[in-house]
């Protein structure tokens, strides 16, 4: 299977703005670059006419001539842009995260240490590109502009070379010649002027250049994913009453092949059973979450097996989306009709759970949407028991039934008594669960552990045989 070659800064920037510049780009130039060829044989054509082969000749040298002058300019300034596209991304990033952590910066007095990180990248690494671009892109347009004067002396020197030099209009009387000079520098200039358009999409090619290299760099990225795996790991048919079944699972991080987290892992999860899975930090608990649920599609042998439609996982981070308290419970199922009934469901669970002072911010109103993020309206604690009645609506609903519930040290910003009605409401739905934690009273709601630690290395332990015997 394989593995990462390089990592790609900013992927929704590529996404979002690169593509956006080069398509609208390319439409900008498209219409010139179709009728260009037409209008350029023309006028070589007709200026052959008037100064012999040599005359377009002339003009195409001098086009191809000055091409390649520009092409140096243009290399150095496409280059120059793929390189600020990446340091902005960057830069834009660090912003985000200050905008996004702002809090915990001010508990660690940090916001000097952010001020001072910011304004040197920004001087060290941002700056420098800006500089070089801007030089860059003057010489390029003074080579641009060049080519636009020179060319109009040129039109006249073709005329200077056709009467002076190789007689071409000796016979002709005196009186017509000011007519043909004004016929034939007309259309030599004008075969310069289509020329000079093209030359003049200079400062659009680099950006067309330098996009069109980060986007080709991405989907060349993309193309290395092998999005077929998920076929293969869940061949396995489940029998009886098993719920989760991995055999041989192997599989290291996505960035180093050789860092093993996980070695020959073989697991028989059966109905009504619960799994503790405990470690330390870091040695991989929540990368089996990923493993399980297609996140790390990379350097993975062995095979696993469940429901993945009836399974539901609650996060440590719950994710809100920003809506109304009905779109949020129903995140995300968007075609969850508002009704009264669930209406009435969502303010009882919230009553029930202590959550009833969130409707301040909603105006008393689930479907109304609040002012400002949820992730900054409620404490992680509170966040955690929101997210938490997310599974509890879906364990009531019309939805396929949850048999599985993978739980991502889901309880750990809330009470130890909260923990225990939380466990005792889903040992209540009779549905396996599997749980990632470090306290020690979550042993008593399961009844295996799995023991994770460094180098691949598990240890499976019975912790209790009946679940009927779980103290709660």
């Amino acid at each position: 299977m394989p593995i990462y070659k390089q990592t790609i800064d900013n992927p929704d920037q590529r996404i979002a703005q690169d593509v956006e510049t080069l398509c609208r780009t390319l439409s900008m130039i498209i219409s010139l670059l179709i009728i260009s060829p037409f209008t350029i044989v023309y006028y070589a054509y007709r200026t052959w006419q008037v100064t012999g082969y040599y005359g377009p000749l002339a003009i195409l040298l001098y086009f191809i001539l000055w091409t390649g002058i520009n092409k140096i300019f243009i290399s150095g300034v496409s280059r120059t842009i793929f390189r600020q596209d990446a340091c902005e991304g960057t830069f834009r990033f660090l912003h985000t995260q200050i905008r996004t952590y702002n809090e915990p910066i001010a508990f660690y007095n940090g916001g000097s240490f952010e001020h001072h990180r910011s304004d040197s990248y920004f001087l060290k690494s941002l700056l420098p590109i800006l500089y070089r671009r801007t030089v860059l892109e003057f010489l390029l347009g003074l080579s641009t502009n060049l080519f636009d004067y020179i060319g109009s002396i040129l039109s006249y020197l073709l005329l200077a070379l056709a009467i002076l030099v190789f007689h071409l209009y000796d016979d002709v009387p005196s009186e017509d010649i000011v007519r043909i000079v004004s016929q034939t520098s007309f259309v030599t200039m004008y075969l310069i002027y289509r020329f000079n358009l093209l030359n003049d999409m200079t400062d659009k090619i680099t950006l067309i250049a330098a996009n069109t290299h980060r986007v080709q760099e991405f989907v060349e990225y993309m193309k290395e994913i092998n999005t077929k795996w998920t076929e293969k790991r869940s061949s396995r048919q489940l029998q009886n009453d098993e719920v989760l079944v991995i055999q041989n699972l192997t599989y290291s991080t996505p960035t180093n092949r050789n860092h093993i987290l996980m070695k020959n892992m073989n697991l028989i999860l059966y109905k009504g059973q619960h799994l503790l899975i405990t470690g330390e930090s870091g040695v991989g608990k929540t990368s089996l979450f990923r493993i399980l649920h297609y996140i790390w599609p990379i350097n993975i042998h062995g095979s696993f097996s469940y429901n993945i439609e009836h399974s539901f996982l609650l996060p440590q981070r719950p994710y809100f989306t920003n809506q109304s308290l009905h779109d949020e419970f129903s995140y995300p199922n968007t075609q969850q009709l508002p009704t009264v009934h669930r209406q009435s469901e969502i303010e009882q669970l919230l009553n029930d759970w202590n959550l009833s002072h969130i409707f301040e911010y909603v105006e008393s109103n689930v479907f109304v949407c609040p002012k400002y993020a949820w992730q900054d309206l409620l404490s992680p604690g509170e966040l955690q028991r929101l997210s938490f009645l997310r599974l509890i609506l879906r364990l009531s609903s019309n939805q396929p039934n949850v048999q599985l519930v993978f739980l991502d040290e889901m309880t750990s910003s809330v009470d130890i008594e909260t923990e225990q009605r939380m466990y005792k409401y889903l040992l209540e739905q009779n549905v396996t669960l599997i749980s990632i934690g470090h306290r020690e009273t979550l042993r008593d709601y399961h009844q295996l552990e799995l023991k994770i630690s460094k180098q691949g290395r598990y240890v499976i332990e019975t912790l209790r045989d009946n679940p009927l015997e779980l103290t709660l």
